[in-house]
């Protein structure tokens, strides 16, 4: 995982409020999210389908995939530009990345 990928995650995790306690390191699967003071799991939106759907519906955005050119695109009502990302080899990966990046802006929206 790279660090853009581990501030894209992070950006997510905080814009649906999940609290996480690690960052990862190696061959992790994604972010330690926590669920209480005593439990956690792996959260990565960026590799696993339902993540990201739930992550999506969360934060109330919108999808639309362009299957010729492995594309998706997601939006909402406060954005001026909708995400898009392109994946001819994964047009599932391309929506997950396109969701997580979108996540990442409504935090980085809600922060101004």
């Amino acid at each position: 995982m790279t660090k853009s990928d581990i501030g894209l995650l992070k950006r997510a995790a905080k814009a649906v409020r999940k609290k996480h306690i690690a960052r990862p390191h190696g061959n992790e699967p994604g972010l330690f999210v926590l669920i209480d003071e005593t439990s956690g799991y792996y959260w990565n939106p960026l590799s696993d389908d339902g993540e990201a759907f739930r992550l999506a519906m969360q934060l109330s955005l919108s999808i639309v995939v362009d299957a010729e050119r492995g594309a998706a695109q997601v939006g909402r009502h406060d954005f001026k530009k909708d995400v898009r990302v392109e994946n001819p080899t994964g047009l599932r990966a391309a929506a997950r990345r396109a969701i997580v990046k979108a996540a990442s802006k409504v935090y980085r929206m809600k922060k101004t």
